[in-house]
């Protein structure tokens, strides 16, 4: 075949349909890619790609060149009237793998991966060298519009999106997940009691906070989710060392799972809400609060606040938020500001009153 893109492959079959496994550099990519969201809905086998996401993919490339992970992406090549179509040269190793050799005047249409492949075309634009970068394709040579679709359907309704929680718990790139990873080895009370595969541990877990519920609570103490310095490392240690000893979370027993209030998430961004608006505040004013309070889920002190006053039920809006630490605030003396007195006296006017 002349004028044609040769590329490593490994022939195979999948659902009585013949595909290729490719190495493709993503200067060829590219060069060969039609993206199949174009025209009627009825005529094509892809979303509209959601220029937003395509950009997120290429900053992701372009901030790591030496250590970015792109997942494989799946299509069809499509031949031309009157063009040549694929050829598959078997090496002497083996019958399955050899080269792949694509016309140059053939197009790729994608099914999946067309944000990934975007993403790619976008990088390359602002960084040349990533061009002779390779990325792995499945390829058919004879998929109608119909199985394309087909298989867009397919591949969508089956994927799972993982936890936020194990993302975070995987996430050595961003400074909060790596400071809350250090937070929760270093601790003691945190020991053995953190959940790092979902956002919120089941009710027969054995587990009673998880690393998510840690983690988005680490940022409210802070007030900012990245560019720390070594301080704010030490303020979040101080934090949930603190108060987690003065709220003795270290005796926290099977039986307070599910009725304690601290193992809920708007309890703990509360208590995190509290620590960044009182900066002073230390293991005196944590205990004061705990043992004026009532700290289990059908407490009359925080009906209202972050308990709904109908249904008994758990609220975890941002007032719920603000309001449970207003009184937490309130209980170790600690005057509230204006915004937080307005909220106040909205929930509360006869108090205020």
């Amino acid at each position: 075949m002349e004028m044609c893109y040769s590329m490593p492959a490994v022939m195979g079959s999948q659902g009585g349909k013949l595909m290729y496994t490719v190495s493709m550099s993503m200067r060829v990519l590219v060069r060969m890619l039609r993206i199949d969201d174009a025209g009627s809905v009825l005529e094509r086998s892809q979303r509209k790609v959601n220029p937003a996401r395509a950009k997120s993919i290429s900053n992701y490339m372009l901030n790591n060149p030496k250590g970015y992970f792109l997942p494989g992406i799946i299509g069809v090549v499509e031949v031309p009237t009157g063009g040549q179509a694929p050829k598959f040269e078997a090496s002497e190793v083996s019958g399955s793998v050899g080269v792949l050799k694509v016309g140059m005047d053939s197009i790729i249409k994608l099914f999946d991966g067309q944000h990934r492949a975007t993403g790619i075309a976008k990088a390359l634009e602002k960084s040349p060298e990533l061009s002779q970068d390779t990325i792995s394709i499945t390829l058919y040579t004879s998929l109608s519009l119909q199985e394309r679709q087909q298989a867009f359907t397919d591949i969508n309704q089956n994927a799972s999106k993982p936890p936020q929680g194990l993302s975070d718990t995987y996430n050595h790139r961003d400074e909060l997940s790596t400071l809350t990873m250090e937070l929760v080895k270093n601790i003691d009370w945190m020991q053995g009691r953190v959940d790092f595969a979902t956002n919120k541990p089941a009710a027969q877990s054995e587990f009673y906070f998880s690393f998510k519920q840690i983690k988005d609570a680490t940022a409210i103490v802070l007030g900012t989710k990245k560019n720390f310095e070594p301080y704010h490392a030490t303020i979040a240690y101080d934090f949930w060392s603190t108060m987690g000893t003065a709220m003795e979370l270290q005796s926290l027993g099977s039986k307070h799972r599910e009725t304690s209030l601290f193992t809920t998430t708007v309890m703990l961004k509360a208590l995190a809400s509290a620590a960044n608006e009182a900066e002073s505040i230390g293991q005196r004013h944590w205990r004061h609060a705990y043992q004026n309070l009532v700290w289990t889920r059908n407490s009359q002190d925080f009906i209202g606040r972050c308990i709904c006053p109908k249904t008994g039920k758990l609220l975890a809006n941002a007032d719920a938020v603000m309001l449970a630490s207003n009184l937490i605030l309130k209980t170790m003396g600690q005057k509230l500001n204006t915004t937080r007195a307005s909220v106040e006296t909205t929930y509360f006017p006869e108090v205020a009153a």
